[in-house]
């Protein structure tokens, strides 16, 4: 007799995968964020990024979010892969209409208050 790879059998092998392997992609995302921060919210200790593990730093947004883009913010997130930035909804826009002019993808959460966070993914360069 040959054994047969059922529907439930393939299922739950896929689900065990799954469940085994999220916590590292997990951890391997999130090790690789670069977070951008809009001063005008507040400081990082405020909006409670202090304590979490941000190996590429958290960067200050300059007043013309577009100047800072061109001027190599792009560049920064491009060679990261990923970005999260928190800034308020007009910063929020801004950043989203750049990174999908890029070839990105942007998506918005609400944060905090008063506060947008966008997540910036972006095809890496090259090494």
């Amino acid at each position: 007799m040959t054994p047969r790879l059922t529907r439930r059998a393939f299922v739950g092998s896929s689900v065990a995968l799954a469940a085994t392997s999220a916590p590292l992609l997990a951890q391997n995302s999130a090790a690789r964020r670069l977070v951008l921060l809009d001063p005008s919210l507040g400081t990082a200790e405020a909006l409670g990024l202090i304590g979490r593990d941000y190996p590429y730093g958290i960067v200050e947004l300059a007043p013309d979010i577009v100047r800072a883009w061109r001027d190599g913010l792009e560049l920064r997130v491009r060679e990261n892969g990923s970005a999260i930035a928190i800034t308020r909804w007009a910063g929020a826009q801004v950043l989203a209409g750049l990174t999908r002019e890029a070839g990105g993808k942007a998506t918005l959460r609400p944060y905090g208050a008063d506060g947008q966070e966008v997540l910036l993914d972006l095809p890496r360069t090259a090494p």
